[in-house]
């Protein structure tokens, strides 16, 4: 069974509301990311990941916009402290992470934890095994090559040879809000977690951060964002194939 029709079955197995919602989402995958980028990014910034279809902004408030660029982070805690480190007072970093579940590279691979994380941040010494570590994951889960077939150990190493940016981690909103917390801590500087998107089976969760002189919390709260991220899926259902 290919990779492809492995996917196709695990679909299969959602239920439909799932379904419906990782359908939207992912067709509709640019115009909820335009939806909180008019909403929240106004200014010169850097943009990371966007590959051909950049974000359209207005002008203002410096920003880092990463888009799905979490996962090829060998060291994901590390390159959050940075993008966070190098943002000024008021600044926004606007974080696309794709949903582990919801796509054909991850959903055979469990989520990463934050005690997982945190281990490879304290042990830069031992990124390169980290990253072995996960290069064979990658072939046996995603490539479809057990340990037990004779061109693994091949497969493997044309990724090391290459220094690959495979997905080494993938993540569930959960992991995702805890590697953030602990950014922020060890950063020790303010941070707030403004708005983001999300719900079990979306296709990506939108994140967007405000670097600030003092914790604190975001506009949009509780029941009333879970109201607007449903209107926006369902404007997303609505969408025209």
């Amino acid at each position: 069974m290919t990779r492809r029709e492995a996917f196709e079955k695990y679909l299969c197995g959602l239920s439909a509301w799932d379904r419906c919602v990782l359908r939207a989402t992912q067709r509709g995958s640019n115009a909820a990311r335009g939806y909180f980028a008019r909403a929240w990014i106004r200014g010169t910034g850097l943009e990371i990941g966007a590959q051909c279809n950049p974000l359209v902004i207005a002008r203002g408030r410096a920003t880092i916009r990463y888009l799905d660029r979490l996962q090829p982070m060998d060291d994901p805690l590390r390159a959050l402290i940075e993008w966070l480190r190098v943002l000024r007072e008021g600044g926004i970093l606007f974080l696309t992470v794709p949903n582990c579940r919801s796509n054909e590279y991850d959903f055979m691979r469990t989520p990463v934890t934050l005690a997982h994380c945190i281990e490879v941040y304290r042990s830069p010494a031992r990124r390169m095994a980290y990253r072995m570590d996960h290069w064979r994951e990658f072939v046996a889960l995603t490539d479809g090559i057990p340990e037990s077939d004779p061109r693994f150990a091949a497969w493997v190493g044309r990724y090391a040879q290459r220094d690959d940016r495979i997905h080494f981690h993938v993540y569930d909103i959960a992991v995702v809000m805890a590697l953030l917390r602990f950014a922020r801590e060890e950063l020790g500087a303010g941070m707030a977690l403004m708005d983001y998107f999300c719900f079990r089976s979306c296709y990506e969760f939108i994140c967007v951060i405000q670097k600030r002189s003092s914790a604190g919390r975001g506009v949009l709260k509780g029941v009333f964002r879970g109201i607007r991220n449903l209107l926006l899926l369902l404007s997303l259902v609505r969408q025209k194939k």
